[in-house]
Order: structure tokens, then C-alpha cells, then sequence
């Protein structure tokens, strides 16, 4: 018997079952390297756009902001900037990257809720994890900024999912 006042009571199953998680459904490897592709494609057209207006600015005010990523170090460091910027801009403003929305997924937390700022921010630096994106070769295929930040990418439906082992 299950007593509510007793802190150190051993959960019930139906008290771990949270009802609002069970029509989740991880999204596939294939259909996150979809999501990646789209959302490189989506960063690089992004990144010339914003080339393209520095080099108008420079023009026009014949400051050289360029010269800022000549260098190992600045072009590194802008773009390793841009990258988290692009991620944490769509995620914190959609939920949903470009590549995410195209592909009807979303990010959740483990427990299937809307992610924190301190999480969204978590999963983009740690993209910055050189070979991070092997990570999702893993056995579970919990890739290491979902692992890191505690979210998952799940399939976009609210159609109830069957649990075919219950």
C-alpha cells in the first residue's frame, strides 16, 4: 500500500508514469541527419548573407570589419559564435531549428516538458564537442547534446504512441 505522507515510500508504477510523455516517440537517426543538413544549409546561406552586409557596411563606412576574422583565431571564434547564435536564436524563439520544423520534430526535456534557456544554451555549446556528431553512432543514439543538456528529439505528433511491450 502506497501511503502519500511517507517520503521514503518506493513509487508506485502508475506514480512514474507520466501521462504527458507517453505519445512521444524518439526521433530516428536518419530523420535527425535530415534535421542537420537542412540546418547547415539553412547556417552556411546565413553566413554569406551576413558576409555579404559587412562587406556593404565596409563599403560604405570604410571601416574594415572584415580584417576582424583574418586569423585562425577570429574566423574560429566568430564562427564557433555564429553557431551557437544560430541554434540558440531558433530554439529559444520556435523551439524548433529550420531543419526541425521541416522534418515535424521538436526538442523536449527527458521528461517530455518545454527546455529551459540553461538547457537550449547547454545543447548549443556543447555541438561545439569536436566529433560530437558521432556521438549519435552511440547504442541508444542519445547524441551528446541532448545527453548533456537532458533533451530529447522526438517526433512531432500527438497521436498516441502503442507500446508494443508494455
Amino acid at each position: 500500500m502506497h501511503d502519500s505522507s511517507n517520503p521514503y515510500a518506493a513509487p508506485r508504477q502508475d506514480d512514474a508514469a507520466d501521462p504527458r510523455i507517453a505519445w512521444l516517440r524518439p526521433a530516428p537517426r536518419r530523420q535527425r541527419f535530415v534535421n542537420y543538413v537542412i540546418d547547415l544549409v539553412v547556417f552556411l546561406i546565413a553566413c554569406f548573407m551576413a558576409g555579404g552586409f559587412f562587406g556593404f557596411v565596409d563599403g560604405l563606412t570604410g571601416t574594415d570589419l572584415l580584417a576582424l576574422l583574418d586569423g585562425p583565431t577570429g574566423g574560429r571564434v566568430f564562427g564557433a559564435t555564429a553557431y551557437v547564435l544560430f541554434y540558440l536564436a531558433f530554439e529559444l524563439s520556435l523551439g524548433q531549428t529550420p531543419g526541425k520544423m521541416a522534418t515535424a520534430t521538436r526538442i523536449v526535456t527527458e521528461e517530455g516538458g518545454k527546455p529551459t534557456a540553461g538547457q537550449l544554451l547547454t545543447r548549443c555549446v556543447a555541438r561545439l564537442i569536436p566529433f560530437e556528431p558521432f556521438s549519435v553512432l552511440t547504442k541508444d543514439g542519445v547524441m551528446w547534446h541532448d545527453s548533456l543538456s537532458k533533451t530529447r528529439v522526438v517526433c512531432d505528433t500527438r497521436e498516441p504512441r502503442v507500446d508494443p511491450h508494455p
